[in-house]
């Protein structure tokens, strides 16, 4: 089978499977990874699960997965829409005979330079809970319950950004807040993950030491865990960096039943200083350092509930707030103000009710997604959504006719394809919300989307497509068998 056969049926089946659960009105997909059945319309998990006996295509779903994944990973949501325009540009340039690498590569950067402008110009930002709410709801497909809690939660802790997802028990949703504190750092190894569906590593009430620089001998961690074992306590231990020894030891003495966690400490030089002084007063409960919860991801740390003095805390915020005052210096101000941000956070936590562990699962899903693009709208603030940007490319400059056939592919499969019978109306006046299947004006309407989320879908999407083009033949290697 010829490579472009293979990737168009790649391509034809991600089109079929992941494709139909855009939107607030997408389809679910039922997952059996071989451990368990679950439900999902997450673009990034059912792409990740979609699997083919042709070992050639399958080769090719796993190159062309990389653009939601990346997409996930980036921004969290828009990773349905990113396959979606995968498979419209490609079939695009396939469809166009004679393209070269080259000239993809001119079309590319056309491309993301006119959405650039395109975006920039119609950017807003967000200024209010609603406006969260309404990004909330179109992330989680009209569930407008849990919309209004992501918002909320969302809205009110936009300094820290700390959200903990738990089961209800009871029938209602309800929101619990506490104190909380992250910082940019990750776990030193897949060894130490506690929660595999998540690949996070969760430790309650830990013994918790900081070192501002190299672990080179295990004595230190030895010395700790047995000092962390006279408290009944988990060890944790933050450090810049622990030497090859250091891990190999680690690994050896957590193979044979100790247990203990080691996590990168944030920071460089004078920052990284400054972080541990900070911590130090957040985390110290008058005995060691410790918190409610850690939680820790491959790049980022998060303290729930810290047990540090509240005394202690308010005087350290009230001195870098002087310093904020008193320096002109852009980046260590904004350095001084999420020092304390920190010392002031709060931490959320959102219970989600459930009837069964597979409705649980799918909420938490949607959930997780409507998080990260309410995260992402604050950051890069939003657009009006449903394809408006799409249609404002494709007269945004003399090259309507390259730009027409991929951005009215797209905004038609939104319209027609997904909602049946939908009038497709999109202009500079209002806009057609599939959830109500109302008309909005542009001004006003609560179909709208973050920035980093339009951007990172499409960009990344080129991305994988430009291996595609530039793909002569996919090869499948046998694995060896003793």
């Amino acid at each position: 089978m010829k490579s472009e056969q293979i990737i168009k049926e790649a391509l034809q089946l991600i089109f079929n499977t992941v494709c139909p659960s855009l939107g607030p009105n997408g389809k679910y997909v039922f997952i059996n990874d071989g451990y368990r059945s679950f439900v999902t319309k997450d673009g990034a998990t059912i792409v990740k699960y979609l699997h083919s006996s042709n070992k050639q295509i399958q080769t090719v779903l796993d190159i062309i997965s990389q653009a939601s994944l990346k997409t996930n990973e980036t921004v969290g949501d828009g990773t349905t829409s990113s396959l979606l325009y995968a498979y419209y540009i490609y079939r695009y340039f396939i469809g166009t005979k004679d393209t070269s690498v080259s000239e993809f590569k001119k079309f590319k950067k056309l491309f993301c330079s006119e959405l650039e402008k395109v975006l920039k110009d119609n950017l807003n930002q967000i200024e209010s809970k609603e406006q969260l709410i309404n990004i909330a709801n179109i992330s989680c497909a009209g569930d407008e319950e849990i919309a209004n809690n992501i918002g909320e939660l969302v809205w009110n802790l936009r300094d820290t950004g700390i959200i903990e997802i738990l089961e209800s028990k009871d029938s209602d949703y309800h929101i619990e807040y506490a104190s909380g504190v992250k910082y940019q750092a990750g776990y030193v190894s897949p060894i130490f993950i506690t929660n595999a569906a998540k690949r996070t590593v969760e430790i309650s009430n830990p013994y918790i030491v900081i070192s501002t620089e190299e672990i080179r001998d295990f004595k230190v961690i030895s010395d700790a865990y047995n000092e962390a074992k006279s408290f009944g306590k988990p060890l944790l231990v933050l450090a810049p960096k622990f030497s090859d020894e250091v891990l190999d030891l680690a690994y050896l003495n957590i193979n044979q039943g100790l247990k203990f966690y080691l996590s990168y400490f944030p920071g460089f030089g004078e920052t990284r200083i400054d972080n541990a002084n900070d911590l130090n007063i957040i985390l110290f409960n008058k005995e060691y350092l410790t918190c409610d919860k850690v939680i820790i991801t491959k790049d980022e740390i998060q303290f729930i509930n810290p047990g540090g003095d509240k005394l202690e805390k308010k005087a350290r915020s009230i001195y870098l707030q002087q310093q904020i005052a008193n320096t002109e210096d852009e980046a260590i101000r904004n350095n001084l103000i999420k020092r304390r941000a920190n010392l002031n956070g709060k931490s959320g936590k959102l219970f989600v009710p459930a009837n069964t562990k597979a409705e649980l699962d799918e909420k938490i899903d949607r959930i997780e997604d409507a998080i990260c693009a309410t995260k992402a709208a604050l950051e890069s603030g939003f657009v009006v959504g449903g394809g408006y940007i799409l249609r404002k490319l494709m007269y945004s400059s003399n090259y309507y006719k390259s730009f027409e056939e991929i951005c009215n592919n797209v905004i038609g499969y939104i319209y027609r394809d997904i909602v049946f019978d939908n009038p497709f109306v999109i202009d500079d006046t209002f806009i057609t919300n599939l959830s109500t299947n109302k008309k909005e004006n542009i001004s006003d309407t609560v179909v709208i989307e973050p920035v980093n989320v339009v951007k990172e879908s499409i960009t990344n999407a080129f991305s994988i497509i430009e291996l595609l083009i530039n793909c002569c033949s996919v090869i499948w290697v046998k694995p060896i068998t003793l």
